[in-house]
């Protein structure tokens, strides 16, 4: 149950977000998502929205889901140097591991 608030408070903040960015942006653009979505600016595509906060790198909503998905990816790698759950470093490797590539 809370991963769902979870979500749904995330998405309520994304959309506002957008909202706020067409806004600013001008009135042109704003009126040209308004009527390609039907007048329902909280049924816009994620990767529209996402690809409208874009200037040439990741926007916010892009850099949270890329971070998450490599923090992921990095907690479900069992040899990651890092992962202290499967024994194969201990704290104090780890740490000279961490000093090594700084």
């Amino acid at each position: 149950m809370r991963a769902a608030q979870d979500f749904f408070s995330f998405i309520y903040c994304y959309l506002n977000r957008v909202c706020k960015f067409i806004i600013k942006e001008g009135l042109y653009y704003f009126r040209m998502l308004i009527t390609a979505y039907d007048d329902r600016l909280d049924n816009v595509d994620v990767y529209v929205g996402g690809m409208l906060e874009s200037y040439g790198q990741p926007g916010e909503f892009f850099t949270v889901v890329i971070k998450e998905q490599f923090e992921r990816l990095r907690d479900a790698d069992r040899v990651w140097f890092e992962n202290d759950r499967d024994g194969s470093f201990r704290r104090e490797e780890i740490e000279e591991l961490r000093q090594i590539t700084k």
